[in-house]
């Protein structure tokens, strides 16, 4: 029989780093062979095309934080059991001292159409082939590797 849990005990930061790890969570919602992506405006990688998804919150499940996004960004009613795990990244910026793990989700087939419910963040959502997605520099460079990992059916991209 396990010892009951210590409800006092909290994680430690390891001694080698005081920095956080942050956690994205991006939406890879598929329509056929398309999936969504919207334009970025007044923020980081402004002028490239990115996934709709955010941060998690401290107290969140992946799954919620998603939804809560989608809701946010897409203005979408997103049921949690629809969605499939379908990307983890690790996104390691030492030049600005930024560690993001990047877990993404497939939403196949969503009934909603996407609306611009943050025009000061999102100039336009728009559907795209995977055979005819915007050229590599006009993708928001840490959603690169998510999608190439979509596309080539790998769960884990290092």
């Amino acid at each position: 029989m396990l010892p009951a849990p210590n409800p006092q005990w909290r994680p430690s930061v390891p001694k080698e780093s005081s920095d956080p790890v942050l956690i994205g969570v991006e939406l890879l919602a598929r329509r056929g062979g398309s999936i969504l992506l919207g334009l970025r405006r007044n923020c980081s990688g402004a002028g490239t095309w990115a996934l709709p998804g955010g941060h998690l919150e401290h107290g969140e499940g992946l799954a919620a934080a998603l939804c809560r996004e989608a809701e946010e960004e897409l203005g979408a009613d997103v049921d949690p059991g629809d969605l499939r795990l379908a990307s983890m990244t690790d996104d390691v910026q030492p030049e600005a001292g930024v560690h993001y793990v990047h877990v993404s989700f497939e939403l196949a087939d969503p009934p909603w159409e996407p609306q611009i419910m943050e025009p000061d963040r999102c100039g336009e959502w728009r559907w795209f082939p995977l055979g005819g997605l915007p050229e590599p520099e006009n993708l928001f460079p840490p959603h690169e590797p998510i999608i190439a990992g979509y596309r080539q059916g790998r769960l884990y991209q290092p």
